[in-house]
């Protein structure tokens, strides 16, 4: 069910879009999400090994970049970045899920004592999955924003 608004169908989902689009994350958040992501990355190291660690190093660390980027490099990296993305609606929808096979890849092995391999599968389906719904996630975000 479509919620309705004073501005049409779907107007809560694209102001959420353009706000968190446009915002400038704190100044605290990198160091914040370092100090985080760095225990998760050590404690996946020493649970389940280097080859975890790496992965986990990789994504959060990833995470961590693109926040003090965004800090540092200011507004036109960031304008550019956000640019290309609603140009490319579909190619940015269909590509997003790869970060979030890490994640779940890492959430994964983390949580459960199943063995790597099944981690990985089950990442590899859920970020399969995912970008299957991508064009339909484009679309939806296109005819919202055409409203």
């Amino acid at each position: 069910m479509v919620r309705e608004g004073p501005r049409g169908p779907g107007w809560w989902l694209r102001e959420f879009s353009l706000r968190s689009a446009r915002r400038t994350p704190p100044l605290w958040q990198a160091p914040l999400l370092a100090l985080v992501f760095a225990g998760v990355t050590v404690a996946l190291w020493n649970r389940r090994g280097v080859a975890v660690g790496i992965v986990a190093f990789l994504a959060y660390a990833s995470m961590v970049a693109s926040s003090v980027i965004r800090r540092r490099m200011g507004s036109t990296w960031w304008d550019r970045a956000t640019a290309w993305s609603a140009r490319h609606r579909v190619l940015d929808a269909t590509l997003g899920p790869l970060f979030a096979g890490a994640l779940a890849f890492c959430a994964f092995a983390f949580i459960t004592s199943w063995a790597l391999t099944t981690c990985l599968f089950a990442a590899a389906g859920i970020t399969l999955g995912l970008m299957a719904l991508g064009p339909v996630r484009a679309w939806q975000l296109r005819r919202i924003a055409s409203n």
